[in-house]
């Protein structure tokens, strides 16, 4: 897995809404799409992104299980919240965080416990664990 390490390396890997989509899919599906209720390999995805079983018709979000889950800003904003958090080597305040994206309150879904969650893998650098 490609993880950033610099500023410039974030930006040009998570730029874009399906840059973070396509990132989140290779976690999630690191040996390719598997149906979970029955483990089927074929899938298509609708216009919402959303995963749907060619065989049982199962939906999945890519964000369902994650801290991305019910989120109603782009991944975009929410990758680079992850950033701000992991980058620095002594980590920021959920406020900071929320300060520098310009947010009034946390995005739905997505909470000050979410962010202060995260100064666990900020120490380990386990960039993986902050999405699953």
């Amino acid at each position: 897995m490609n993880y950033p390490t610099t500023q410039i390396e974030f930006e040009k890997l998570f730029s874009t809404e399906e840059q973070c989509q396509s990132y989140l899919t290779s976690l999630r599906y690191e040996n390719g799409y598997l149906c979970e209720k029955c483990n089927c390999t074929e899938f298509w995805v609708n216009n919402r992104g959303v995963y749907i079983c060619k065989f049982c018709k199962n939906e999945l979000s890519i964000t369902a299980g994650t801290i991305f889950h019910g989120a109603r800003i782009p991944l975009t904003l929410l990758f680079r919240a992850l950033w701000y958090i992991v980058a620095p080597k002594n980590g920021v305040s959920a406020v900071s965080v929320q300060n520098i994206l310009g947010l009034k309150r946390p995005p739905h879904g997505f909470g000050y416990n979410d962010l202060e969650g995260l100064w666990f893998c900020q120490e380990e650098k386990n960039y993986q664990e902050l999405l699953k």
